[in-house]
């Protein structure tokens, strides 16, 4: 079969058309159904969620199609259920017999193992949901897929992890690209392989300005609330008298409100880092003869998050059901597509 993408132009090309009214309409019938199974159908409105999103989503005129099954997701979770939280469970009680056998470092060290472990896992669990989810998605009548099987991108995800831990962060850019690159390089779209390689050293120029502007808002947090910051030390170490001496609430506010700033600010900075990195990270994806893209600024992830707070709060929580669909709709308003793709199967 052969497929081949007309060059229309980048931003006429992936389109969606899903409505918002009918997305809620049919997610508040689901949210019954999973109210009435006791969560059971969870799985099968994850997946009613995934082929509509998929079916009002059309690139070059021809949309997408998901063909996963409720039922995969939930044997998927019993078998997560059987081979990691029984085993875990087990494991934590065996930490507390340790503990009251006085062997202390023995359970510190398998705790610290246990740790490692839960981060290798966690590696892996990301690598599997996008194969599976790529294995369930087609376009055009060529199905995609994944040709490794997460054991070498858990083991990468981890010493990216420790890496990081070890430079205080400062390691984020290079560890952002390897991950990405070590993901899609895996992916296929029918017997094509998609290339990704995106160069860290770009992401530096956007990443160290948030991450010592970070450190600096912090810094200024704490010298400017450096009473509060007194108190509260004290108070760790056990002088909970300190709370209590003359103006001690009105330190802790201030500082309480500072640190506030400073957070604010450290986002605001590493949002503008996060912007950069999609837009790298999709600029240097590619399969076949066909480019990827992505427009979205810092500020239009600004608007994007605070719409979200917005509805979440102005429909008292009932609005977490509509966050699935404005992400996927942000993605796609933002995604371009360039070049033209030829693929045989």
């Amino acid at each position: 079969m052969d497929v081949r993408v007309a060059g229309r132009p980048a931003g006429d090309r992936v389109r969606f058309e899903g409505l918002q009214g009918p997305y809620v309409k049919a997610q508040l019938k689901r949210l019954a159904l999973t109210l009435l199974t006791l969560g059971l159908h969870r799985f099968w409105w994850k997946t009613a969620i995934r082929r509509w999103l998929w079916a009002e989503t059309t690139i070059d005129g021809d949309p997408l199609d998901y063909r996963g099954r409720g039922i995969e997701l939930l044997l998927g979770a019993m078998l997560v259920f059987l081979l990691l939280l029984v085993p875990l469970s087990m494991l934590m009680l065996g930490l507390g017999v340790l503990r009251g056998m006085d062997l202390g470092w023995l359970a510190m060290a398998v705790q610290g193992a246990l740790i490692l472990g839960l981060l290798w896992l966690f590696g892996f669990g990301v690598y599997r949901s996008r194969r599976y989810l790529l294995s369930r998605t087609s376009w055009r009548g060529i199905r995609a897929g994944m040709t490794g099987n997460g054991i070498a991108y858990a083991g990468l995800h981890l010493k990216l992890v420790l890496l990081n831990l070890l430079t205080l962060g400062f390691a984020t850019p290079y560890s952002d690209a390897r991950r990405w690159n070590a993901l899609w390089s895996d992916a296929m779209y029918g017997t094509l392989p998609v290339r990704a390689d995106v160069d860290w050293h770009t992401l530096t120029g956007s990443f160290w300005p948030a991450y010592m502007g970070s450190i600096l808002a912090f810094g200024l947090a704490f010298a400017m609330g450096w009473e509060g910051v007194e108190i509260l030390w004290r108070w760790v170490q056990g002088d909970s008298r300190s709370a209590m001496l003359p103006g001690a609430d009105f330190a802790l506010v201030e500082t309480g409100g500072y640190l506030a700033i400073a957070f604010v600010a450290s986002l605001f900075l590493m949002l503008g880092y996060r912007a950069h990195f999609h837009q790298e990270a999709l600029g240097a994806t590619s399969v076949g003869g066909l480019r990827f893209g992505f427009s979205a600024t810092a500020g239009d992830w600004l608007r994007f998050y605070a719409g979200n707070a917005a509805w979440v709060v102005l429909t008292l929580g009932v609005g977490l059901i509509l966050l699935r669909f404005r992400l996927w709709r942000f993605w796609m308003e933002h995604l371009t597509l360039y070049g033209e793709l030829d693929a045989g199967s």
